[in-house]
């Protein structure tokens, strides 16, 4: 009966492979092997697909024909055209239907990143599927192999049926699809699966290789070397969880190629990358708690003794994190453990990232000891969950609230739509501490009574009391955050009042923050997303004031952008940015920020300028034409500008080592002076000042990212070094910058020290006359931390000076909350036919 069994691509292509072999032997007039290798394709094809094929009775009057031909009773002529009726035939009646897929997993913890897919290829009758657990090696610091692990059956599901690595000779089966998540092959620092299993490898034993990361990440996360990976160089497929994803791989791919690496052996990357989403979605997304039994230990746990069921709150602890600072890390850890321990309405269930103990034993061996003892003290006293085993959905599904490290598990919490809040390994005070409800903010407007700031490290507008510096919640921006978790931190950079409405420069982001001063309304302006194109952070750090509107100084973001407040009108300038990308790429730099938000604005000449950041260049914009121009400027890495101010009708460049370059006007190519300030231990190659103003007939230069303070006389050029406004050394090491901004009030500088959340007062002499935290504290205020701690439910925080670990704990206490899906996922069944189809269209 024919087709009882399936015919796979390798299986044809093995067959047409022979037959090519048959055409040169019968010309060879080798008829004795042209016999025998009829015979076996034709036995090989019924041992495939049964008996009865017309392809197999071609063969056998393929064999009579060689018969004769031996005799001298055929010619070349017939044996020639006979072959060719069993090669169509081949292609025709033999056409693949059948699929052999092979999926390969390491650690059980990390293989929910392929296993909608298999899901997929098993249920398909078509398809045979192989889930094959593959041995890996602990690295010594050395890099050489260290322990052997092999996570089999007993680590999966009933759901997963389990094939011996060492009963799968992949190179005998040749599969048609090989699927894996491990691409780091001999590059891995903790760990390495068996080699047999790189990628380098696996790329000629099968049609294709494909890479599914076992991880999802945001937009500014996906860079190498996660991107240039060899995973991504030798597989044939990579699947991505989304197109703006993809375009960062395909950007990365293609610097290698740049370095010599060939399309022709690696791919193309339009055709190598495939945005399909990522089954770890799917898994997060149909997960139901019925799914996951709880070990009867971990029950009696959860529930409270009248049968109703503790709050639960997954605190989840990544390798990244703690390896920034290991000693600190673990004092956050011991902090943590300790505050659930005094909640008793509140449950803790501990998970830990599956390599977390490997990490400290290879990379910081002499902390071992102490990660081991916390984590035996935690376990042996029983009060919260420890959860070592491989599901990490169970954790997900039964918890009601994430805190913790920023991880991809976070992407995959915020669909489930419960709140997550992320830690900060640097704070370990209690909620009484000095620094409790400070509000951090990077830029200011002053009505004359108030101050009206953006926060800093959430979604959050504050009317904050000139007398008294306290401050009221107003509410939050109706944001539409599209691409990452960290969005949520930084969202305004700069704001600027027209017509009593309150417009606020959109840094994380995606669109132009509005609130009316008369009526309380937010409201919000869209921007392109089509100028967007490096990265999703730090679109814009300023924005300029006009008669007719605004105009948002770029950083990343590739355009500059004007809105026309009477029109309601956005314009894009973006005809300079390809030119700038080009700079970039002769000076052998990657894309960096365009600007830091400072401009100056010509009226005679209508022109808005800006120096350029991430090189040599001055940006000029001419409003009547709308044509950007570029000057670039020739020096070496330290001649790019941070800041600009215009003084005297002059303007003032500020270089990122400090030094100051005087101009006639950003029209002019050459500098008349140069100020030189003394050398400290500033960041080198970044900026070293904060936007600069003009005061008392001084330029005011406040550390950004530099260690001392300085005042200019802008008439004499005379520098004072200003004690007491010096940075604090440890401030930059952890990425803060010193002060966000200056601004000029009656007889004062007001500025905001952002790490200590000091809001400081500065007379004209340099002397800091006030230096307070603006925080929530009154009575009136406790309704409004209510409401935010209620918002917080559905959104994700940092943990900081005013939104901490106890405020999670008591509003997850206090709040009922229902459990709401934010997206639907199918991407394993999209992964499989995809590939499906990409095999039978013969590739």
């Amino acid at each position: 009966m024919l087709y009882n069994k399936h015919m796979r691509k390798h299986q044809q292509k093995q067959i047409l492979e022979v037959i090519e072999t048959l055409y040169e032997a019968q010309v060879s007039e080798l008829y004795a092997d042209c016999q025998e290798g009829a015979l076996g394709v034709g036995e090989y094809i019924e041992e495939i697909v049964g008996e009865g094929t017309a392809t197999v009775s071609l063969l056998e009057e393929y064999c009579e024909l060689i018969y004769k031909a031996s005799n001298g009773e055929a010619t070349q002529k017939e044996l020639k055209n006979k072959l060719k009726q069993v090669e169509k035939s081949i292609v025709t009646e033999l056409k693949p239907n059948r699929i052999e897929m092979i999926f390969l997993s390491y650690k059980a913890a990390m293989s929910d990143s392929i296993e909608s897919i298999y899901m997929a290829a098993k249920e398909d009758p078509n398809c045979d599927a192989y889930w094959i657990p593959i041995p890996y090696y602990d690295k010594n610091p050395d890099g050489s192999f260290g322990d052997k692990h092999y996570e089999g059956a007993e680590y999966y599901k009933e759901n997963i049926v389990c094939t011996d690595y060492r009963e799968y000779d992949i190179q005998v089966r040749y599969p048609d699809v090989i699927i894996s998540f491990s691409p780091y092959d001999n590059l891995g620092k903790m760990t390495s699966v068996d080699p047999d299993y790189y990628f380098e490898n696996l790329r000629n034993q099968t049609d294709m290789l494909v890479y599914v990361p076992y991880y999802v990440t945001t937009f500014e996360a996906a860079k190498p070397p996660f991107t240039q990976c060899p995973g991504v160089l030798y597989s044939h497929k990579v699947i991505v969880q989304s197109e703006e994803i993809r375009e960062c791989f395909i950007r990365d791919y293609n610097e290698l190629i740049k370095l010599g690496y060939s399309e022709e052996i690696y791919g193309k990357a339009e055709d190598k990358f495939v945005a399909l989403g990522s089954p770890k979605f799917d898994a997060v997304i149909n997960a139901k708690r019925e799914d996951y039994k709880l070990p009867t230990e971990w029950q009696n746990l959860i529930q409270n003794p009248g049968g109703s069921k503790k709050k639960v709150i997954f605190y989840n602890t990544s390798i990244t994190a703690s390896l920034n600072n290991p000693g600190q890390y673990l004092k956050k850890v011991k902090y943590v453990l300790n505050t659930f321990k005094q909640h008793n309405d509140v449950l803790l269930w501990w998970r830990p990232h599956p390599l977390a103990r490997t990490a400290y034993s290879g990379i910081y061996p002499e902390l071992e000891k102490e990660y081991d003892d916390i984590v035996a003290e935690y376990r042996s006293a029983g009060w919260g969950i420890y959860d070592d085993t491989p599901d990490l959905h169970r954790a997900i599904v039964w918890s009601d609230a994430y805190y913790g490290d920023y991880s991809s598990v976070v992407l995959l919490y915020e669909v489930t739509g419960k709140p997550v809040l992320l830690q900060n390994a640097e704070k370990i005070e209690d909620d009484n501490d000095e620094l409790s409800n400070v509000i951090r903010f990077t830029d200011l407007y002053d009505d004359g009574e108030n101050y009206w700031v953006s926060a800093l490290d959430c979604n959050a507008l504050f009317k904050i009391d000139k007398a008294t510096l306290k401050a009221e919640y107003k509410g939050s921006f109706p944001v539409q955050l599209k691409h990452t978790t960290l969005l949520r931190k930084f969202l305004y950079s700069s704001v600027c009042e027209i017509d009593n409405k309150l417009y606020f420069a959109p840094c994380n982001a995606t669109e132009i923050g509005v609130y009316d001063l008369i009526t309380g309304i937010f409201s919000s302006i869209p921007i392109s997303m089509d100028y967007n194109i490096n990265s999703s952070i730090f679109k814009f750090m300023g924005i300029y004031k006009t008669e007719e509107g605004f105009f948002l100084i770029p950083a990343y973001y590739q355009a500059i952008v004007f809105y026309n407040v009477n029109k309601d009108e956005l314009s894009y300038y973006n005809d300079c940015y390809e030119l700038l990308n080009e700079m970039c790429l002769r000076k052998g730099e990657k894309f960096a920020p365009i600007s830091l938000g400072t401009a100056v604005f010509n009226m005679y000449k209508n022109k808005l300028c800006f120096p350029c950041y991430n090189v040599s260049a001055i940006i000029k914009l001419d409003i009547n034409s709308g044509k950007v121009m570029v000057s670039e400027r020739q020096g070496d890495e330290s001649n790019r500008f941070s800041s600009v101010i215009e003084v005297n009708d002059k303007c003032w460049l500020i270089k990122i080592n400090g030094d100051i370059e005087i101009v006639a006007s950003l029209d002019s190519e050459y500098y008349s002076e140069v100020i030189k300030l003394p050398d400290d231990d500033s960041i080198k190659n970044t900026n070293r000042f904060a936007p600069p103003i003009l005061y008392d007939d001084f330029i005011w230069l406040l550390p950004s990212r530099g260690q001392n303070a300085y005042k200019i006389n802008s008439k004499t050029k005379e520098i004072t070094h200003l004690e007491g406004l010096e940075c604090d050394k440890l401030i930059n090491e952890y990425g803060y910058i010193s002060y966000s901004f200056l601004k000029v009030e009656n007889n004062h500088i007001i500025t905001l020290s952002i790490k200590e959340g000091l809001f400081k007062k500065i007379n004209k002499k340099g002397d800091i006359i006030q230096s307070t935290h603006i925080r929530i504290t009154d009575d009136d205020c406790k309704l409004s931390k209510r409401k935010m701690k209620a918002e917080a439910l559905a959104s994700t925080l940092f943990e900081y000076l005013f939104f901490n670990l106890t405020d999670l704990i008591e509003s997850v206490s206090e709040i009922e909350y229902k459990k709401m899906i934010k997206c639907e996922s199918n991407s394993g069944s999209n992964i499989y036919e995809y590939t499906k189809q990409d095999i039978f269209k013969g590739r």
